[in-house]
């Protein structure tokens, strides 16, 4: 019934409008009649997508944006570390590369119904002064959810380089962990089981299936 309620206000037409203001905190009340033309969401995503990656951050920017453009950070699977979040850049917790992670993100909106006109893909390397100045267009609207030290260091680092910001601050849904559901995806045992362990651990249902077969696929080679 989440996810319905949700599409609904994904797919509902709005009137378009420009967003004047260099930082605003999320308020839906300010979005409920008018879409934006474009936001910029950033995330390692590995893997795309659990309950809280959906909720909470990417079907926000779908309901405040006419096109949303995913920013696949640490696309080479070699991002420096930083001290807000060593664990970033550990090859354990990156299984999946730029493509796959990409390939999720697709299959899982043509299966809820999002349509492609509606969202692209890009590498982002956010460590990387150089790369970011390449890679965000300042007139276009970030989308920074903050829920602790990187994500607040990353708001605050966007503010100070003059990018137009909108601030969320919603917390989980659920306490799921990432690592878990890494775990689980690597563990020796049944595809239906792997599937009913990985929804219970918090990935969303519709992108079982794909981030199951990308890794059967890397296993077989």
């Amino acid at each position: 019934m989440m996810l319905e309620v949700v599409l609904h206000e994904i797919t509902k037409e709005k009137e378009t409008r420009d967003m004047t203001k260099s930082y605003t905190k999320y308020n839906p009340e300010e979005f409920i009649s008018y879409r934006i033309p474009a936001i910029t969401i950033h995330g390692r995503f590995q893997p795309p997508l659990h309950v809280n990656h959906f909720y909470t951050y990417v079907s926000t920017a779908f309901q405040i944006a006419n096109k949303v453009y995913i920013l696949i950070t640490n696309p080479d699977l070699a991002e420096t570390e930083v001290s807000e979040a060593s664990h970033r850049s550990s090859a354990k917790n990156n299984p999946f590369t730029y493509d796959e992670r990409v390939e999720i993100f697709t299959s899982f909106f043509d299966t809820i119904g999002i349509p492609k006109t509606r969202y692209a893909f890009k590498p982002f390397k956010i460590t990387d002064d150089n790369e970011r100045e390449k890679t965000l267009d300042k007139n276009v609207v970030n989308l920074v959810n903050t829920y602790g030290d990187w994500s607040n260091a990353k708001l605050e680092k966007f503010k100070r380089l003059g990018y137009k910001v909108i601030h969320s601050s919603f917390q989980k849904l659920v306490n799921i962990s990432g690592t878990s559901i890494r775990e689980i995806i690597n563990q020796e045992m049944d595809n239906d089981k792997k599937k009913i362990a990985l929804v219970e651990n918090g990935l969303m249902p519709q992108a079982v299936d794909k981030v199951i077969e990308i890794h059967n696929r890397k296993n077989q080679k």
